[in-house]
């Protein structure tokens, strides 16, 4: 009677697996789709702070892990890249430039409307400004590696 039972539970445990496996097949995005991610499993917003940084590091000759730095003193990326002998107004410039771009490519692929495409290039300088003079807290509160962040400041244990 015992073996009886324990076969049961194995082939009802086997059609429940195989109908999670049809469904699953039958699934027509990838998981990095479905959670938003971009190319190369990165979260889109991940690939805009990486270009970002890189227009800062054009600018100023710093590399990233120096503006990140910086940043993490509580600079702001405008005052990374004025005291580093960059301008603020081409960095922004060449912001805008890449998010026009991007928005003509996704008009033209027919991915948003023109009219979308416009409410959003009205509102982009705005938000880069936004970003450019924008203290990142969290980051200030990270330990950077290496360094340890104790009750006397940076460096200090």
């Amino acid at each position: 009677m015992k073996t009886k039972r324990i076969m049961l539970v194995i082939v009802a445990a086997l059609v429940a697996l195989s109908a999670v496996g049809v469904a699953s097949a039958q699934q027509t995005t990838t998981p990095d789709a479905q959670r938003g991610f971009g190319r190369r499993g990165h979260a889109p917003i991940m690939n805009s702070i990486r270009n970002v940084l890189g227009l800062v590091s054009e600018s100023t000759g710093l590399d990233r892990v120096e503006i990140v730095a910086q940043l993490a003193d509580g600079k702001t990326l405008s005052e990374v890249i004025t005291e580093n002998g960059g301008s603020v107004e081409d960095v922004t410039a060449q912001i805008m430039t890449q998010i026009s771009e991007r928005l003509v490519t996704a008009v033209e692929n027919e991915r948003i409307t023109q009219e979308r495409a416009d409410e959003l290039l009205a509102n982009a300088e705005t938000h880069v400004n936004e970003l450019l003079n924008r203290v990142f807290e969290r980051l200030t509160q990270r330990e950077l590696p290496g360094e340890r962040r104790g009750p006397q400041g940076p460096g200090m244990i």
